[in-house]
């Protein structure tokens, strides 16, 4: 029996609540800390808060991982391969990271034109987020492994594998992947991304579609994310600042 007849979407509400939920607690917790730390010395408050933001994008890909793993792999008697996490012809995998070049300059013009659009300053928190502490090697080496490769295998698992493959079962290729790459997009929590983050949705929904497997996916994610934190760093390397 196909695995998305076994899934219920109260299995999925069941499972978008618990991860939600958790996350939240997650949030209080780590809140906290950061409270504590930028009350802290001025030379070690800095240093805080990135390890804060590293340890909270780990959690919080983690969080999601045991999520799918304890509410639908377990509950069902499925694995992961199930999820798409199956092997695919390498030339997936180059096509992958094509795609996410050409990513890059789509968002940056979504990103400058809704603004514009809808005359309202565009402000990503997700930016500070990123470099808390201004330019370093290790900070840019732990952003690297923490949201350009961690995050993009475990948010690819939920949303493409999990979400998008229930979906599409039930509303064909196109609405399944308008649906699952809307979800994903609002659940970044920052309206102003939505428009853009729905066309990456949408793009990796696409690539998993084609090849069969959701690694060309999570290779995306990942080079998309990776090239991303890239020019965020080589730019405060250069203007020597923090955002």
């Amino acid at each position: 029996m196909d695995w998305r007849s076994r899934v219920t979407a109260g299995d999925l509400l069941l499972f978008l609540i618990v991860n939600l939920g958790a996350l939240r607690l997650m949030a209080l917790f780590f809140g906290g800390i950061a409270g504590a730390a930028r009350g802290g010395r001025a030379e070690h408050g800095e240093t805080q808060m990135l390890v804060i933001t590293l340890a909270v994008i780990f959690f919080q890909s983690l969080i999601l991982l045991i999520c799918v793993h304890r509410l639908i792999l377990r509950r069902h008697g499925l694995s992961w391969a199930d999820l798409g996490l199956v092997s695919c012809p390498r030339a997936w995998i180059r096509r992958a990271v094509f795609v996410a070049l050409g990513l890059m300059p789509a968002v940056a013009i979504i990103n400058a034109a809704i603004p514009r659009l809808l005359d309202i300053p565009f402000d990503n928190p997700q930016v500070a987020a990123l470099a808390p502490a201004g330019f370093s090697w290790p900070a840019l080496l732990g952003m690297i492994v923490m949201g350009g490769i961690l995050t993009p295998f475990a948010e690819e698992i939920a949303f493409r594998g999990l979400l998008y493959g229930w979906l599409r079962r039930r509303l064909g290729f196109g609405a399944a992947a308008i649906v699952s790459a809307s979800v994903f997009a609002v659940l970044h929590g920052v309206a102003v991304l939505i428009p853009a983050l729905t066309l990456v949705g949408l793009a990796l929904a696409w690539i998993a579609e084609r090849s069969g497997s959701i690694w060309p996916a999570i290779v995306t994610h990942a080079a998309f994310n990776t090239f991303m934190i890239l020019t965020l760093y080589a730019a405060l390397s250069q203007a020597g600042q923090s955002f």
